[in-house]
């Protein structure tokens, strides 16, 4: 198997109203793109339309991983952002993929999972209150706010594109994935069980 491959992509910054659908979006595209070739669109792929966001996306038709993520967003939001400044908390998403491994220890044989790819998914949330109000300049503030995420949104696909086009040749014939909360030490702990829990990982025969 070839080397581990880290795949981090550039940091993104989202109003708090717009970032659970926009790193949902980020996480499903990257599962889906390490997806096996043999699934069918229509069927094992469907198209996915974010509320607050313009485009139609695809992404797997497969309950759990909705449920992951979902499980997982959530309990990034309510515990896992670290406060940088005023309005502004920052966080990170992986999602690894690895093949577990047969190894020997003093209990008989065991697998262990050996990661072959990781990718990173910094974010920087801004939690400023949008503005609801029905005034010009309210109603300026929020398209402004959601053109500039839809470019962000833009930009970050493209890259997630192109690094899952990189070392196709060396993808392992069958692999896993699991998806975590990083950089944050202070909440180690609450994350990594958290993990454990949500995890659930798919195998991926390709």
């Amino acid at each position: 198997m070839a080397n581990r491959h880290d795949k981090p992509l550039p940091e993104i910054e989202l109003p708090r109203y717009l970032a659970s659908e926009t790193l949902a979006l980020i996480l499903h595209t990257i599962i889906l793109l390490r997806a096996p070739k043999t699934l069918a669109v229509g069927v094992d792929i469907i198209e996915y339309r974010p509320s607050n966001l313009s485009g139609v996306y695809q992404k797997l038709k497969f309950p759990s991983v909705t449920k992951q993520i979902d499980l997982l967003l959530d309990h990034f939001f309510s515990s896992s952002l670290i406060p940088i400044g005023p309005d502004l908390c920052k966080g990170c998403l992986s999602v690894e993929f690895h093949v577990n491994k047969p190894t020997n220890s003093w209990f008989g044989p065991k697998t262990s999972p050996v990661v072959f790819e990781n990718w990173s998914v910094p974010v920087l949330i801004n939690t400023t209150p949008r503005p609801l109000d029905d005034s010009t300049a309210s109603i300026i503030e929020r398209e402004r706010t959601r053109k500039t995420s839809q470019g962000v949104v833009g930009d970050v696909l493209g890259r997630v594109y192109d690094l899952a086009l990189e070392g196709l040749e060396s993808l392992p014939a069958e692999y896993q994935y699991n998806i975590s909360i990083t950089g944050n030490e202070e909440t180690s702990s609450d994350r990594d069980s958290f993990t454990r829990m949500a995890g659930m990982p798919m195998l991926f025969n390709t």
